[in-house]
């Protein structure tokens, strides 16, 4: 419990950026970004074209290009 309040306060102090990605090849987007080491968590389907995902502010400039 101790270690995942670390994380999470490691995360806020770094930075982080919430987004939704909505389309129809989700799992394919996903696949791509960790194969550049873009990492995501807290990761949440809203329905079948919609994720909600937090990733880290490097992360998130790397999916911008």
């Amino acid at each position: 419990m101790f270690n995942l309040l670390i994380v999470k306060l490691w995360n806020y102090l770094r930075g982080y950026v919430v987004f939704r990605l909505e389309g129809l090849n989700l799992e394919r987007v996903i696949n791509l970004a960790i194969s550049r080491d873009v990492y995501f968590w807290d990761l949440y389907r809203i329905d079948y074209t919609t994720i909600e995902a937090k990733v880290g502010i490097k992360g998130y400039k790397e999916l911008r290009n």
